[in-house]
């Protein structure tokens, strides 16, 4: 049970991390979003809008 625990522990924390980056990636580009995971839903409205300031993939790679 230990071993899950701790497994659980990193997933979640991983999870954190990502969604803090994501936050301040967007901040760079002018959106801010609150901090929780509950705010996830409103990342990705933000990258899935068209209409977003955010450069699109096509300029990556």
């Amino acid at each position: 049970m230990a071993v899950l625990f701790r497994a659980r522990q990193r997933l979640v924390h991983q999870r954190t991390d990502l969604v803090n980056a994501l936050r301040a990636i967007l901040y760079e580009y002018g959106p801010v979003v609150a901090q929780g995971i509950h705010h996830l839903t409103r990342i990705e409205g933000i990258v899935e809008d068209p209409k977003s300031n955010l450069p699109s993939e096509s300029g990556v790679g």
